[in-house]
């Protein structure tokens, strides 16, 4: 009876862990590597190299960025704002 109770609670506490890690965000999921900084910057590659904006000093996945010649910037306002 004892052993039938334990393998109950141990494959009820897998479900549950399983079922509870489906439900969380990604951002949470995949901590850092898909956090939006709210500034045009969409979800990185796993693995993407990120880039410094020059305006405001964010960093952004390189996929995402927007460049003008050697700079770099997260979004084209920063990079109207900038000047270039």
């Amino acid at each position: 009876m004892f052993k039938l109770l334990l393998l109950l609670a141990l494959v009820g506490g897998g479900l549950w862990w399983f079922a509870r890690g489906r439900r969380l965000p990604d951002d949470r999921r995949e901590r850092g590597s898909s956090a939006e900084t709210g500034r045009g910057a969409g979800s990185a590659a796993a693995g993407e190299a990120m880039v410094r904006c020059e305006y405001c000093d964010t960093h952004v996945p390189q996929s995402t960025a927007v460049y003008a010649g050697s700079h770099t910037f997260c979004c084209e306002e920063h990079r109207a704002a900038s000047g270039y």
